[in-house]
């Protein structure tokens, strides 16, 4: 999808959207190098992971990997339980804002009576 420097890859959520759409992905796998030879994920991997994740829930698309490959080793999101836990999270903030919503929704109901 993008090429990057040495430091940073852009990850242009809607054209992978798009993509998915267009050929009617449902599963999807991340992959990019590390070219410092530590495949440990970044703050931005782990962040991009995130807004990955809760734009395919919007499509009804699951990510089911995110790889960083670097010289002979490789990291794997799933592997190692760190999407479970980032989809867990996502999970827990959507259910939040619902119950919001619904919370308001009694609110501006009781309101009106």
């Amino acid at each position: 999808l993008a090429e990057g420097s040495l430091s940073e890859v852009p990850i242009y959520i809607r054209r992978l959207v798009q993509l998915c759409i267009e050929y009617g992905a449902q599963d999807v796998m991340l992959a990019h190098n590390h070219p410092s030879g530590t495949a440990v994920p970044s703050q931005n991997d782990i962040i991009a992971t995130r807004r990955v994740e809760a734009a395919l829930e919007s499509i009804d698309a699951s990510l089911r990997d995110h790889i960083i490959f670097a010289e002979e080793d490789l990291y794997s999101f799933a592997k190692s339980g760190m999407l479970a836990v980032l989809q867990l999270e996502s999970r827990e903030a959507r259910r939040k804002e619902l119950d919001q919503a619904r919370q308001m929704e009694r609110e501006l109901l009781g309101a009106e009576s």
